[in-house]
Parts: structure tokens; C-alpha cells; sequence
């Protein structure tokens, strides 16, 4: 309701029972520029928002409980120095830097803020960081996936730091990790930046080497499960080696430390955290370990001389989503490769092919590593990487009963088939039970090749391959190679492979 009342000639309003609205709130667009610089948009958002938008940028964000309150600013781009004071008015903060790594030298990198009330104690809490959103792009056929906002530089010889940074602020990007192993800067750039279009102009700018989006890999999915049971499983697979098997690396969900896996592992890693310690949320890197180390067999393979257990060198490549990156795939390779093993298995595959991925596997295949990578549970007839890179051995799966499994992915990067179902004391999305797919026949095979090595240690790693391919059962009359590749790795193969001088 309300009421007008003339007074000397001014006018005076009465509101009655009229509820006062609140500005509606928009969505928050923050951006970090060349790690000193910001931007920021947002009406009626709630301060503690508004600086959580900051760990979208790898910035620490920690905050006394009390300050609290609501933002509205336009704030184009400025130094922190400016733009601090105006978001944060009525409260204190202290910024921490640190130094990125790089070819570049150290870099100033803001890493936290914390924020607090004037005066007085004040007690820190770490604000949850907001995950990296996944993206995909559909052209034609073929689908991408990537991290939304983020691109992966490499930069050519003799750039300075501060044509660096004036390609950062062009982009209005901000380097919020490196890897200097190989020369990597992982660049945020905001949300709206169409991402492809702008790795296509990098790619022809003078200062870079080589850009691509921060891919990402999905674990295979629930589809593999295709029944739950409550029976015993046979946990223990032949243990016939003469204690020589070769290191075989697991790159995939992590691992669980079971009593039986746990004298089998020589050194592990979590490559989406290296500060804790290694588990698997997902299911599938433990599912995997179980077949590597050589405690449960598919379907179809018994106990035989030569087939035995293996240490591993398990690595945790995805987070708690199931996803992992093309820089942090990459990463893993070089440490698997760099602690010893000498085959390394990848149950899981992408249609992006990483340029940086594919420089640290062809670098470990140079090295002698083997690597053997899953083709995919889709029959799409799409390249499947790693398994398409030259030189990984890729594998297709069979099923139950010897035959082809129909959702087996087929293409000229298939270069043989395994048995691809068994049954796991372990589930991944599910509960234990009977699962398939060429993730189980992938790491069946890189088991199988580190035996072989293990027992016949002067044997060149290449010529190993050529053995087992020349061991292969023949694929069924009228087959295409497409889709089983040189032949069938089935007992009756590994029974001639192992009997190979």
C-alpha cells in the first residue's frame, strides 16, 4: 500500500507494507589477467563468491568466517593494487606469491589472499575450490573434449618475459601452472573466449611453439559392468614367474591398497595431487592393478608357466570425476618412465590426440618403454589415442566366449585382440561383478609383455612385440584386421609365446 501526503509543497511518500526487492543476481565474471591484473562483473553476489571465483586461477582462497556481505561492481581490467581495495572494502588482506617455473625463469604467480576483519584475531578457512568445467566440441563425427578456459603453451627459443606478458594481456590470460620438464605453461583465459579460434591464432603467432586446448580423457564408463555378484572371485592368478617381471606402470583412477596388491607396488604417484597420497575414488586404476599384477585372469587364460605376477607402478591420472587432462597424462608418462618401468598401460582413450601427450610417449617408446593403450568400448571406427600413436600397441577386447565383443572399437590403430572380460572382487561405478571391455584385454596384454621381459631380459623390447605378434592365434576366416588386428592373444598364444626363445 501506499499513501501520498502534500507538506508545503514538498511531496512525501509513505510506503506501507511494500517489500523492498533485492537487485537480482548475475552470474560472476572475474578474470585474473597476466597474474597481476583484474576484471570483475557481478551484481548482489555474495562476497564469499565473488572470491572463490579466484581458485578458478589456482589462488588459494582463505577467509575469516565473519566477513561476509554482498557485491555490486563493473570493475574493467586494473592492477590488484587498485582492485583489491574496492572489492574488499571494510576488511584487511594480505596477498602471498610464489614463482613459476619455466623457461621464462621465475615467474610472479599470486597463489593466496587471505581476508579477514580489521583488527583483532581472526580465524582462516579455506574456501572449496571450483572444479575446472569440461567442455566438448562436435565437428562432424568427431567429438573434443576439453577444460573450458584453459590453454596449454609451449614457447619458441629466445622469448622474453616480457613479450610473454603482453601475449598474456592480449589474450587476458594468466599462467596459473607450468611444467618445465617440457616447457609447458597452462593458461587460463576467460569463459567466453571462444577457444579454439584463439588456439588457432597462437598457433601462428610468432612466440609460440606449439598451443592446444588442456584435453580431457573420460574412464571408461559404466557401460563395461554388464552383471553384479555376490560369488567368490579366484584373486590369485598364477604366481610362476621366476621373480624377475619387469616394472609395469598403470596409468589410470589410482589404486587401493589391498593386502594382496600392496607388496607388488614399487613406487606410485597422484599426478592430479602429488601432496597426498595415493587411492582410487573410481575403482577402475585398482580393477586394472588386480589384472596387471597378476592376481586375477580374464576369462578363458589359466594358470601356465611364464604368466605371473608383476610389480606395478601404479599412477593416479583421474580426479574424483573420472577425468584427466592431456598435461597431467603427459606428466605421468615421464614419471613412469623416469622410475624404471618398462611397460606402460593406458585402459582408456580420447579422439583428441595431444601433441604434448604424444612428444612423452613417442620419448618413452625411444627409450625401449612399451606402451599399450586400450582402443575403445564404442565400435565408432574413430582413432582412439593413445592407442592411435604410432607405436603403442593398441588392443581390442573378445568376449565370454572367444568371439569379437561387439562394442569393441575396430580401425587400422588395432593391432590386436586379448580377452577383454573377467570377473573383479572391485567395482568401477558399480559393484563387483563381471565387467568387459578392451580396458581389461589392454592391460591384459601389457602384463603378458612385462612376464616376457622379465624372464628373457636380453631380449630388445621391440623384438618382444614382434614375438608376441607372431604368436597370435589367427583371427577367424573373412575377419577384417580392423577390428582384431595381427591375431588373438588366447591361451593357446601365450602357451607359444612363452616357449619362444
Amino acid at each position: 500500500m501506499m499513501k501520498t501526503f502534500f507538506l508545503n509543497g514538498a511531496v512525501i511518500l509513505w510506503l506501507g507494507l511494500i517489500p523492498v526487492i533485492a537487485p537480482a543476481e548475475t552470474p560472476i565474471h572475474l578474470n585474473l589477467i597476466d597474474g597481476n591484473r583484474l576484471s570483475l562483473t557481478c551484481q548482489n553476489a555474495p562476497l564469499r563468491e565473488v572470491l572463490q571465483q579466484l581458485t578458478r586461477h589456482a589462488v588459494t582462497v582463505r577467509m575469516d568466517p565473519r566477513v561476509e556481505g554482498r557485491l555490486t561492481l563493473q570493475l574493467p581490467s586494473q592492477s590488484l593494487e587498485n582492485a583489491l581495495p574496492r572489492i574488499l572494502s571494510g576488511w584487511d588482506y594480505v596477498l602471498v606469491w610464489d614463482q613459476i617455473p619455466g623457461p621464462m625463469g621465475g615467474l610472479a604467480r599470486l597463489s593466496e589472499i587471505q581476508i579477514f576483519p580489521k583488527g583483532g584475531t581472526h580465524q582462516l578457512e579455506t574456501l572449496k575450490p571450483i572444479a575446472p568445467e569440461t567442455t566438448t566440441h562436435r565437428e562432424r563425427q568427431r567429438i573434443s573434449r576439453f577444460v573450458k578456459g584453459e590453454v596449454l603453451l609451449r614457447l619458441k627459443p629466445g622469448v622474453s618475459a616480457e613479450a610473454f606478458r603482453k601475449l598474456l594481456q592480449k589474450i587476458s590470460g594468466t599462467i596459473i601452472e607450468s611444467y618445465p620438464t617440457r616447457g609447458i605453461y597452462r593458461v587460463v583465459v576467460p569463459d567466453s573466449t571462444d577457444l579454439l579460434k584463439l588456439i588457432q591464432e597462437l598457433q601462428g603467432d610468432s612466440l609460440i611453439a606449439r598451443a592446444e586446448p588442456n584435453y580431457v580423457y573420460p574412464l571408461p564408463g559404466r557401460e563395461n559392468q554388464i552383471s553384479s555378484s555376490s560369488k567368490a572371485y579366484a584373486e590369485k592368478a598364477s604366481i610362476l614367474t621366476d621373480g624377475h617381471s619387469v616394472p609395469l606402470a598403470i596409468l589410470d583412477s589410482g589404486l587401493t591398497f589391498r593386502d594382496d596388491l600392496k607388496s607388488l607396488v614399487l613406487t606410485s604417484l597422484d599426478s592430479t595431487d602429488p601432496t597426498r597420497p595415493l587411492g582410487d575414488t573410481q575403482g577402475h586404476g585398482t580393477q586394472m592393478a588386480l589384472i596387471g599384477g597378476g592376481l586375477i585372469n580374464p576369462a578363458g587364460i589359466v594358470d601356465s608357466p611364464g604368466l605371473g605376477s608383476v610389480p606395478l607402478i601404479p599412477i593416479r591420472t583421474f580426479d574424483d570425476q573420472g577425468y584427466a587432462t592431456s598435461l597431467t597424462l603427459t606428466r605421468s608418462v615421464d614419471y613412469a618412465v623416469a622410475n624404471g618401468a618398462q611397460v606402460i598401460n593406458m585402459s582408456w582413450g580420447s579422439e583428441d590426440a595431444s601433441g604434448f601427450l604424444e612428444e612423452a610417449i613417442t620419448q618413452g617408446l625411444n627409450a625401449q618403454v612399451l606402451m599399450v593403450a586400450a582402443v575403445g568400448n564404442e565400435p565408432t571406427g574413430q582413432a582412439m589415442y593413445p592407442a592411435a600413436i604410432p607405436g603403442v600397441i593398441g588392443v581390442a577386447a573378445t568376449g565370454p566366449d572367444g568371439s569379437l565383443w561387439v562394442d569393441s572399437n575396430s580401425g587400422s590403430f588395432v593391432d590386436l585382440t586379448a580377452p577383454g572380460f573377467a570377473s573383479l572382487p572391485i567395482g568401477h561405478e558399480g559393484p563387483p561383478g563381471d565387467y568387459i571391455g578392451t580396458s581389461i584385454s589392454s592391460v591384459f596384454v601389457a602384463r603378458t609383455l612385462a612376464n616376457y621381459l622379465g624372464q628373457h631380459p636380453q631380449t630388445p623390447p621391440a623384438d618382444a612385440v614382434t614375438r608376441l605378434l607372431r604368436s597370435l592365434s589367427p583371427v577367424p576366416a573373412g575377419s577384417s584386421t580392423n577390428g582384431w588386428g595381427s591375431g588373438i592373444l588366447d591361451q593357446a598364444a601365450i602357451t607359444r609365446f612363452f616357449k619362444t626363445p
